[in-house]
């Protein structure tokens, strides 16, 4: 039942919670769309997409364009994770901890410069393990333009993606992400990190973050133990 002393879009974003948590609209469901969603309250557009947006933002639907919004996928009841979706991704945030290994401004590689288009300049280095249920997940490195990153706090990321707090901080609206996923073997570091054995398999995967004006904003790496992640693809026909 919706509180009618509060604001329309925590109305919104509340009913639309409890048909998630319900389990009326489970995973990869799709929602009402803003036209319904503004004729049930008698609302106009604006409350609607910001009761969406802080869901997107909590992690629990994702916004597929041309096609609607959907529910995103919740944690594996196997204590597992599931990628299928940038919403999956920020889904983390709110259901995982975060371990901090490293956060300092810092040189990267040619190959990085060309990603993020310059030619020089420093990056802010990000290193720490990803912990799902107290057992890591995986290990992650991330480096942003430092123009970006003298703008971050270590408590930007405590509990959040650092592309989420890219977006909340900074204003900046994310658009797409090119995820690259290789086989690779853990070395010692790693191993110990993820509490698995030396040279045990685990799953590379690399992602560049692009603004709504195709421009680099982060590159991302992360070394997973492939016994906790999952990765899902929907494919369409053209």
């Amino acid at each position: 039942m919706q509180n009618p002393f509060q604001p329309i879009h925590a109305q919104i974003r509340d009913y639309l919670l409890s048909r998630i948590e319900s389990g009326e609209c489970k995973a990869g469901d799709r929602l009402p769309t803003e036209k319904e969603l503004m004729e049930k309250f008698n609302t106009s557009k604006s409350p609607v997409r910001q009761a969406l947006d802080t869901l997107r933002f909590e992690g629990l639907i994702f916004r597929h364009p041309g096609r609607g919004t959907f529910v995103a996928s919740p944690l594996a009841e196997e204590g597992g994770w599931t990628i299928g979706s940038i919403q999956d991704i920020i889904g983390l945030g709110t259901q995982t901890k975060f371990q901090l290994h490293d956060f300092t401004p810092g040189q990267t590689s040619e190959e990085l410069k060309k990603i993020f288009n310059v030619r020089k300049g420093s990056f802010l280095r990000i290193q720490g393990i990803r912990l799902l249920k107290d057992k890591p997940l995986y290990y992650l490195t991330v480096f942003v333009p430092q123009r970006i990153g003298k703008k971050l706090r270590v408590g930007d990321i405590h509990d959040t993606p650092v592309i989420v707090a890219i977006e909340k901080k900074l204003h900046i609206s994310l658009k797409k992400c090119v995820q690259n996923i290789s086989a690779a073997l853990a070395d010692g570091k790693l191993a110990k990190y993820l509490e698995i054995s030396p040279q045990s398999p685990v799953l590379s995967i690399e992602r560049v973050y692009y603004t709504d004006k195709d421009e680099a904003i982060e590159w991302a790496r992360s070394f997973c133990r492939p016994d906790l992640f999952k990765n899902r693809s929907i494919l369409y026909r053209r």
